[in-house]
């Protein structure tokens, strides 16, 4: 072999050896570095912002590990910790950091002011609620002051009531229409198509440009301070469910409906929330709009203001129906639902068997299809989701075809009727997993007309 050739060899190989030390700097640096690892917290957070300290932290647990270097098992911490960061995080009862006040509805300004002063808080917005008679002030305190000010506020005869800014989540999770058969949709549409009953929802907001709604209007309210529409498929689909016109069939063939958005994705929880404040300005205009029936397939803790606000809005003859909750057996009681008066309802599937995630309690009314049900989804395709979400929708919708057919009844005996003609499921009688039974739609609307 020449020289020439044997000098080439070792140019070569010297320069491999160069390329895989400069590649092994490289993946070492790559897993330590925090600010890489912060990038790839934003890519995998979906563009919402990662927490960088938390990255660090991760870096230095890795980096300080003793002289035994296992790049595997450090690279599968790495991973890990990305993939947590990325899903949904579990949502509080209420926010650490606010408070509601309610103060008498012609309360002057300075009186107002007077109270953020005394108690070292922030004023952040106020809005006068109707239906309470009250100004609701939102106020804003480290979390750490929150207690001690709740205290003082209690004891401060300048206000009306204090209580937490509480928090809600949106139902449901993701067979052609099966529920259009059990419901006998075909044979209820004879009798009513829901012409003139309003239907109001409390969600996310509705997409109208959906091709499922055609050239449907659907009057909308934004709560949310003009929150981002790209978190609206929750409140689109429970609105599919009522009002669809073509793609799939809706409940109610000739709907007037309502969409309050009181639901907005939330960067800190990294899911869409609803809190009492916007809650209660969707169903203030809801009522000032003289809707008849109301959709909130959603649930979250017991609520004060929010539940003399459902009591006003019961006076009107309304009927309030209400998701009972996806948590569980072994479930807390979920509000809405199981306040007095609202139609609290569970999901079943094609068989009639309970919803596994359900909630069950006492407070559960009836039952409704709510299992693999087809819906609407995203900008303009259609997907199976399962819930108390979807089953509230089609009770909402049936009540709406109801009350066509019984234009002067009371909501009481709408309810009384409701429970009446159920079809018994489970234990014999009203039980805590099914309610009164599953909702009977026929029977419902081909029966005489109620009457006050």
């Amino acid at each position: 072999m020449s020289d020439a050739t044997n000098t080439w060899n070792r140019a070569t190989a010297w320069r491999l050896r160069c390329v895989l030390l400069i590649g092994g700097l490289l993946s070492v640096g790559l897993m330590f570095d925090p600010t890489l690892l912060a990038h790839a917290g934003d890519r995998s957070d979906g563009g919402f912002g990662a927490d960088t300290s938390r990255w660090k932290r991760t870096a230095n647990f890795v980096s300080d590990r003793n002289s035994g270097y296992d790049a595997k098992r450090r690279r599968t911490i790495v991973v890990r910790r990305a993939r947590a960061s990325s899903g949904p995080k579990s949502v509080p009862a209420f926010r650490q950091d606010q408070l509601l006040v309610a103060f008498a509805a012609d309360s002057p300004e300075h009186l107002i002011n007077d109270i953020a002063s005394d108690h070292g808080i922030t004023r952040l917005e106020d809005i006068t609620i109707a239906l309470l008679d009250k100004r609701i002030v939102k106020f804003k305190m480290t979390s750490a002051k929150r207690n001690p000010v709740f205290k003082a506020l209690l004891k401060d005869p300048r206000i009306a009531a204090v209580q937490p800014n509480h928090l809600y989540v949106l139902g449901g999770s993701s067979k052609a229409q099966y529920a259009l058969k059990k419901l006998s949709l075909d044979e209820i549409h004879q009798f009513a198509d829901g012409t003139d009953i309003r239907i109001a929802m409390l969600d996310s907001g509705v997409n109208p440009k959906h091709p499922v709604f055609g050239d449907l209007e659907i009057e909308q309210f934004d709560a949310t301070d003009g929150a981002s529409n790209k978190h609206e498929g929750h409140g689109t689909a429970v609105a599919s469910l009522i009002a669809a016109q073509t793609g799939m069939k809706g409940i109610v063939p000739n709907p007037d409906l309502l969409s309050a958005k009181t639901f907005a994705y939330s960067r800190r929880w990294r899911r869409v929330v609803g809190e009492t404040y916007h809650l209660l300005q969707g169903l203030d205009w809801a009522v000032f709009k003289q809707a008849r029936v109301f959709n909130m397939s959603f649930a979250g803790p017991k609520d004060p203001l929010l539940q003399n606000a459902l009591e006003e809005t019961l006076k009107t003859d309304a009927v309030i129906v209400a998701a009972a909750g996806n948590n569980g057996a072994k479930a807390a009681p979920a509000y809405p639902a199981a306040y007095d008066g609202v139609v609290a309802v569970t999901a079943t599937d094609h068989r009639n068997r309970l919803y596994r995630h359900a909630n069950r309690g006492k407070y559960v009314f009836l039952a409704a299809p709510g299992v693999n049900i087809l819906s609407a989804d995203g900008r303009e395709g259609f997907s199976r989701k399962s819930g108390t979400s979807m089953a509230a929708a089609h009770v909402t919708g049936i009540v709406a075809l109801m009350m066509q057919t019984s234009p002067d009844a009371t909501a009481e005996a709408i309810t009384e009727r409701l429970a009446a003609t159920a079809n018994d499921l489970g234990k014999t009688g009203r039980d805590t997993s099914y309610g009164h039974g599953m909702i009977n739609p026929v029977k419902l609307v081909t029966a005489p007309p109620l009457t006050n």
